[in-house]
């Protein structure tokens, strides 16, 4: 794509955080010694602040004293710096240079670029430098059964042997296998350590250059995907935000364990090399067991993937549905349409939840398989040894046990890594896919060339549906000194291409033949209104250079300074997700103050008129002509025709049936285009220039078109307003907080509550299975330690002349059966709990899910979509796959020291008064290390929430971000939010290899424990216990790392059953249904009556509707006007209760409205609102998604009364004879126009037969002509009902019955239209400028 620079050097970043990579801000980790490094005494302080805080936080409960909550918890101003060649910045520069490498070299072998080879080419040193310390880490590993084998060999020897002591029998030679095997062990937890922080760095780089990767991808695509020209399946917003939520996640975790690939069989390898050395040949028998497994874990593998892969396919269709909901949460709520919107996703979920259960099986197959192979190679080893070499002696006995729990590690992570490495790989080819699909080609630039070009261009939608046929006009580049702006109108009626004409200039269309070359900066405003989570002021000068006197005179050119004056906070207001705070009218000001405010060569103004009232149109008319913008040129998209009277170029856009360029005279000419642009014609759908001249051709050709934009005798300059000067000495900066409307994301402190897991276990099935799994789990444990038990009698009486002799055949059915039933007990258990966690993971989804449908607005208006789709996408994610692992996973690590521990006690019971103190030791390491662990997680997860909310906002706003040229800026921005989450997870990761050096260190010093206390009572206890003693104590000091580690881990990942836990318990709105709700004739008439209404949407906000009393008669038709902001829509929120009342009451038909259900109200009122949504499916969803259309005919006859009929039969054929109805929309309804989508709420509402109905700027989006017919229709099919039209254009009202004018929230007059016009009233002068 051809990225165009802007004009401006001024630009800046002042919405992105500064100094985030900064050369001063220095990492510890660059400054720490060699020894510090080693033991990671570097990551101390943090660790060390968190424990101290929370010990003041306990003192402070205790005291009930009040502190903040920099007090009491880390916060992010305390997390580490990222190292120099970790900052975002850096790693986004690596892999998009190594992504390019390899898309080049695969371009030229004509195959699809590897993803995995370009994170290698940049990341790959540090991993492979990581498996150096792997390898050396496995080479050590064989070093502890190495001296074992020998210490047994000398134990054995000394046991029972009475007389003076020999040097072979020497405390001395004991003690130096002892510590050597303390030496031994010590040298692994450095080396592994270091491995472990080397994986999780790379995993932290691929995770964020793969957000960087599809963020930069995602500004260079067309809007919200891919397109349809290579009949690739078209990309949502909920896709691309899992790409970056799911698929780069699953990337790092992979990072971790993938040495395991290499280094498993490696592991393997060598302990069976070792094994020969113990055992011999009869290791031949272990080998042939597990070859005999490879091929059945491999099919199991395959199965995996395809499951793994259908699974993700189906989260993105509910991330997808759940991102459309949520981002249209006010509509839903205005139709009532929550319950069928939650019945889609269940059906969703249900879907996902039977591929999660398949997926699990699979996983509790393939882990089954791995978890028998160390308990059948040993019973193989050991039965040929028996058979072929004699007695079983315990040096022999546990040496081979010893090495057989090193082959278990390889041999349990084995699946797993296999599992990740699937994950990972289904992952890379998603990615993949999304970035090797096609880009827009993006501006044609001539720097020197006029402002616009079109020579013989014909446009094309990315479908290959023709937008517009060959075209040639020209819009000249500014020059110096010219006096006022020069002004194009594109004039066309709905569906005729001018919002498609507007992308081709912005570059997001290609013209298929011809040529489209622009020049210069740009700036565009869409007819959506795109507005930023931001200030009023940070979305007006959009990351330009902040001039306050500049500022202010866009301020006053685009009529907002009245507005300003009634936000909380002037332009230091925040501002909601798309605007939700603001009205109609604000928004598109706002969007066209942005533009404004640049001063851009080439302004792209898509229809901003259409959602003001008629004196602020005409100001704005009067404002393109002045010299604020005279170093600009414009062309304006409308359907306002007045318009014209100040434009330098006309074009009109025609989808007629005949050519009327040269045949088209006469007053009829122009009525008859119009009102035929929007049909189907013999020449094809696609629409054409009707008309390119300048102002007189088109008076002279299109007289009575021309004459409707003016009064006769007036002149087409454009009059001063004295309501100008409404906000002259308005001040647009306050100081204070008062305009804040997005609130910080609250972080819990402290150890996560007893209650959240009762909660999880709740979900999950309830105590009774909770005690099942742990009596479970124990149980098998027990019998694992058992079973060495009964190895360690065995070979202490495999000897024909012991008076206990137990034979080969009897010690290995021993030995077969203990371990089976300890497999059968904690294979049954694993399979229990996984299956049924499958019941939590449904019950906090549809939890979560119907409780945030039931939240009121002010939750909503308040609380970024991010935030919320966080919730649906990471936090319940962890609830389905990662929780329920770490928790089975924690419970048998804790069984398994517990049980070792046993053993060793017993063994030899000196052993306790050893380990106790260390054990203190090791609980006071894991209190001093958890808070700031716990806490670290916290400020993870919030942290991860503006990435995906920032990510989201990007995705709607992507055309104005490139027309704007601001792609960098934007990046800037990602990588600065990428970089604090960073910052969270490298301390994260960094704290834990802090404490497993630590608890390793200890684990040593047990196994040290242990040896010591065998030698020094070598006389008086058997080789065979000693041997099961010192084994089980090796075995100790991964397990008690690992205890730690799941404990941190658990206390991490529950972390997302409190966040969505805290949802839960918000407060609900008003029941959807209650007992008292009316009959279903009700309402039969529709009187409406508001009695002194007071009404604020959020406590902290002043009124804006002040004691609005109004009484409305059965079947009367109400228009309601007024200046933009003064309370016309609240009238609607109040009637459907979006927002209740403060106070006053609302009546339908003499029934308060608040005695009733939310529901039995809403589906009670029809409402067209001010902005039309459609949501991806099809048709005959968007139109009736509650299914209560008994036939098509119903459906077709809607289309045809809105208007709408032939636009959806075109569609039908051009899905190659599909029914109409099942034709497909996209996300947010892209492949229909605004008035389009206009068109389709009016279908919606012929549908519902109500005795209400109520239009919310219903046609401000619809050419004048279309407009006509739609009034007519409403007149036609709603004459029996009565009708509230809220409306900018005088024209739309004056066929009411009475008309309302509010001003400051009450109502400043009513009455008929017709005497209100005779009357020097508010409704006559706007009417007046309605006309004009």
């Amino acid at each position: 794509m051809a990225e165009i620079e802007p004009r401006r050097a001024e630009l800046a970043l002042p919405l992105v955080r500064r100094g985030v990579d900064s050369p001063g801000e220095e990492s510890v980790e660059d400054s720490a010694g060699c020894c510090s490094l080693l033991t990671f005494t570097w990551v101390g302080s943090l660790i060390s602040e968190g424990y101290q805080r929370e010990k003041r936080r306990c003192q402070a409960a205790g005291a009930e004293a009040e502190g903040s909550e920099a007090q009491f918890a880390l916060t992010e101003t305390d997390l580490l710096f990222l190292r120099q060649d970790d900052v975002p910045r850096a790693l986004s520069q690596s892999a998009h240079n190594a992504w390019h490498q390899v898309s080049d070299e695969a371009a030229q072998r004509n195959r699809r670029p590897s993803l995995m080879r370009a994170l290698l080419r940049a990341f790959g040193r540090p991993y492979v430098c990581a498996a150096f310390f792997k390898f050396t880490y496995d080479s050590l590993q064989m070093a502890g059964p190495y001296i074992l084998k020998d210490l047994l060999n000398y134990l054995s020897h000394c046991s029972g042997q009475e007389g003076p002591e020999t040097s072979e029998c020497s405390l001395g030679k004991g003690m130096l296998f002892v510590v050597l095997i303390l030496i031994s062990a010590g040298c692994q937890t450095a080396v592994l350590h270091q491995y472990f922080h080397r994986c999780f760095r790379t995993g932290m780089r691929l995770n964020a250059s793969c957000i960087s990767l599809v963020y930069g991808k995602s500004l260079r695509i067309a809007s919200a995907g891919g397109t349809e020209e290579t009949g690739e399946e078209q990309r949502t917003s909920g896709e691309i935000v899992n790409l970056m939520a799911v698929d780069s996640q699953r990337l790092q975790d992979a990072m971790t364990y993938m040495h395991t690939l290499w280094s498993g069989p490696y592991q393997i390898t060598i302990t069976l090399i070792f094994l020969h050395w113990v055992v011999g040949w009869s290791m031949v028998a272990g080998v042939m067991v597990m070859l005999l497994q490879i091929p059945l874990v491999t099919l199991v593998a395959r199965y995996i993937r395809l499951a793994q892969r259908q699974l993700m396919t189906i989260k993105d269709q509910r991330i997808k549905v759940t991102n459309e909901s949520f981002g249209s949460i006010r509509l839903l709520k205005m139709y009532g349409w929550e319950d069928s919107f939650e019945s889609r996703l269940d059906d969703i979920r249900e879907k996902e939840l039977k591929q999660l259960r398949k997926y699990q099986i699979l996983n509790i197959v393939s882990s089954a398989m791995w978890s028998t192979a160390p308990i059948l190679t040993a019973l193989a080893t050991f039965a040929v040894y028996s058979a072929f070499y004699g007695n079983l002696t315990p040096a022999t006995a546990f040496t081979a046990v010893s090495l057989f729990n090193v082959l278990r590690f390889p041999l349990t992570m084995f699946p797993n890594t296999i599992t990740s490495a699937v994950e990972a790989n289904v992952s890379v080819k998603r990615l993949e896919k999304f970035l090797s699909s096609p880009e827009i080609t993006g501006r044609q630039n001539d720097p020197m060339g006029e402002a616009v070009v079109l020579h013989e261009a014909e446009l094309e939608w990315p479908n290959r549906t023709a937008l517009l046929r060959p075209m040639t006009f020209t819009v000249p580049a500014p020059v110096q000194g010219q006096s006022r702006a020069h002004l194009t109108v594109v004039l066309g009626a709905v569906g005729t291409g001018k919002s498609g004409l507007l992308q081709a200039l912005i570059g997001d269309l290609h013209p298929v033949s011809g040529t489209l070359k622009t020049s210069g900066s740009m700036a565009y405003t869409p007819q959506v209104a795109w507005i930023r989570n931001a200030t009023v002021k940070d979305n007006i000068v959009f990351n330009s250079r902040f001039e306050e006197d500049k500022h202010l005179a866009v301020l006053k050119a685009c009529c907002l300074l009245p507005d300003l004056e009634t936000l909380p906070n002037g332009d230091q207001t925040e501002i909601g997700e798309k605007g939700v705070n603001l009205s109609g009218g604000q928004k598109q000001r706002i969007s066209l103050a942005r533009a404004v405010y640049s001063q851009a060569d080439l302004m792209l103004l898509d229809d901003p008129l259409s959602a003001v009232d008629s004196h602020v149109a005409r100001k704005l008319m009067k404002m393109f002509q002045s010299p604020l913008l005279a170093k600009s040129s414009i062309i304006l998209c409308t359907h306002h025709i007045h318009a014209v009277h100040a434009a330098d170029q006309i074009i009109l856009l025609s989808r007629g049936a005949k050519d009327k360029d040269s045949t088209a005279t006469g007053e009829d000419a122009d009525d008859e285009m119009l009102l035929q642009a929007a049909s189907t014609s013999d020449d094809g759908p696609a629409a054409k220039v009707a008309f390119c001249g300048s102002l007189p051709e088109f008076r002279e050709k299109f007289p009575k078109l021309a004459a409707g934009g003016a009064r006769e005798g007036e002149e087409p300059s454009l009059t001063r307003q004295t309501s100008e000067d409404v906000g002259q000495h308005f001040v647009p900066s306050k100081k204070g907080d008062a305009g804040q409307l997005v609130q910080k994301e609250e972080a819990q402190v402290g150890s996560v509550a007893a209650d959240v897991y009762s909660t999880y276990i709740q979900a999950a099935g309830g105590w009774c299975l909770a005690i099942t799994v742990l009596v479970g789990v124990l149980v098998g444990q027990g019998l694992q330690a058992v079973a060495g038990g009964w190895i360690s009698y065995w070979s202490d009486h495999s000897k024909a002349e012991n008076p206990h002799y137990i034979s080969s055949e009897v010690g290995l059915i021993g030995y077969s059966t203990l371990s089976l039933a300890a497999f059968l007990g904690i294979f049954i258990t694993s399979a229990l709990f996984r299956l049924t966690a499958l019941k939590a993971a449904r019950s906090f989804h549809r939890r979560l899910l119907g409780t945030m449908l039931r939240l009121p607005m002010a939750f909503f208006d308040t609380t970024p979509l991010g935030r919320v789709l966080n919730r649906f996408s990471k936090d319940i994610y962890t609830i389905d796959e990662v929780l329920q692992n770490i928790l089975y996973s924690y419970l048998q690590v804790v069984s398994a020291v517990v049980c070792t521990m046993a053993v060793i006690a017993t063994a030899t019971p000196w052993f306790l008064v050893v380990v106790l103190p260390l054990l203190l030791i090791y609980r006071a390491t894991q209190n001093f290390y958890i808070p700031a662990s716990r806490q670290l997680k916290r400020i993870e997860s919030n942290l991860r929430s503006p990435i995906f909310s920032h990510f989201s906002e990007t995705l709607d706003g992507t055309a104005l971000i490139r027309a704007f040229g601001q792609q960098q800026i934007f990046i800037s921005e990602n990588m600065s939010r990428v970089n604090r989450n960073m910052r969270a997870y490298y301390s994260n990761f960094s704290s834990n290899r802090w404490l497993a050096v630590r608890l390793e260190s200890f684990g040593s010093l047990i196994t040290f424990c242990a040896g010591s206390l065998a030698v020094l009572g070598r006389h008086g206890i058997s080789a065979g216990v000693a041997g099961l003693s010192i084994s089980y104590a090796l075995s100790i000091t991964q397990a008690l790392n690992w205890v730690v580690r799941m404990a941190a881990d658990r206390e991490t990942s529950i972390v997302s059953v409190e966040r969505v836990r805290e949802y839960l318990r918000l407060e609900l709105e008003p029941p959807h249904h209650c007992d008292s709700d009316p009959p279903p004739p009700w309402p039969q008439y529709g009187s409406i009556e508001f009695q002194n209404v007071f009404l604020r949407y959020r406590p902290e906000l002043p009124t804006v509707l002040n004691g609005l009393s109004l009484q409305i008669k059965a079947k009367e038709k109400i228009g309601i006007c007024g200046r933009t902001g003064a309370g016309k829509s609240s009238i609607l929120n109040v009637l459907l209760r979006i927002v209740d009342a403060e106070s006053g009451s609302v009546k339908v038909d003499d029934v308060d409205i608040k005695t009733l259900g939310l529901h039995r109200l809403r589906h009670s009122i029809t409402v067209i609102p001010q902005d039309p949504v459609l949501f991806s499916g099809t048709l005959r969803f968007n139109l009736d998604p509650l299914s209560q259309c008994s036939s098509d005919a119903q459906l077709w006859q809607a289309l045809e009364r809105s208007h709408l009929s032939e636009h959806v039969a075109r569609l039908a054929r051009d899905a190659n004879g599909a029914s109409g109805l099942e034709s497909v929309v996209q996300e947010q309804g892209k492949n229909f126009s605004l008035g389009q989508r206009q068109q389709m709420c009016l279908a919606r509402a012929l549908l519902r037969q109500n005795a209400i109905l109520l239009l919310d700027e219903a046609t401000s989006a619809v050419d004048r002509e279309t407009d006509a017919l739609i009034q007519n229709t409403i007149k036609q099919e709603f004459s029996d009902h009565t009708v509230l039209c809220i409306a900018h254009r005088i024209s739309t009202i004056m066929s009411s019955d009475r008309v309302c004018v509010l001003d400051a929230g009450k109502l400043a007059e009513m009455g008929p239209p017709l005497e209100l016009m005779e009357k020097d009233s508010r409704f006559a002068k706007l009417a007046q400028l309605d006309a004009a």
